[in-house]
């Protein structure tokens, strides 16, 4: 899927409920201890907390020892006291036209419907699957990138 705009997104989405995505995401099999890396973008915010560790113990089991996860996705690094500030900054910086990106409404809607966790309670899911992280960068407290070594 491609960050074109939120149409194309929209569409994408559509696409990927249709074809049954969020149940290959947990369904796909790999030999196990053969791939060297495993890139994912924007994909495990859609599935809850439990579902998550699933999906990242069966990437542990694809990968071989050092072989690398590349995570990126919608990830909240504040305390839950702290939602209203950040969340208010995030949608204050959305984009006003649709074409442009993610709208207010958009932003919302996500923050309703979708399944983005804490910091706090991804890291240890990371650990507890084998992986150790090497390096993590956020962006606006609410976008986090992971780099991780299987051990």
């Amino acid at each position: 899927m491609t960050h074109d705009t939120p149409t194309k997104i929209h569409r994408d989405e559509d696409h990927i409920e249709r074809s049954g995505f969020r149940n290959r995401l947990l369904s796909y099999e790999h030999p196990e201890g053969r791939v060297d890396g495993v890139f994912t973008r924007h994909a495990l915010h859609q599935l809850p907390d439990f579902w998550k560790t699933v999906a990242l113990d069966r990437i542990a089991r694809m990968l071989r020892p050092g072989g690398v996860l590349r995570l990126c996705d919608l990830i909240y690094d504040f305390r839950p006291s702290e939602a209203a500030e950040v969340f208010g900054q995030w949608l204050d910086a959305a984009a006003t036209d649709p074409a442009s990106g993610y709208t207010k409404d958009d932003y919302i809607d996500h923050i309703r419907t979708e399944y983005s966790t804490y910091r706090w309670l991804l890291e240890p899911m990371l650990d507890v699957t084998g992986f150790e992280i090497v390096d993590v960068q956020f962006q606006r407290r609410v976008y986090g990138a992971y780099t991780c070594i299987k051990r």
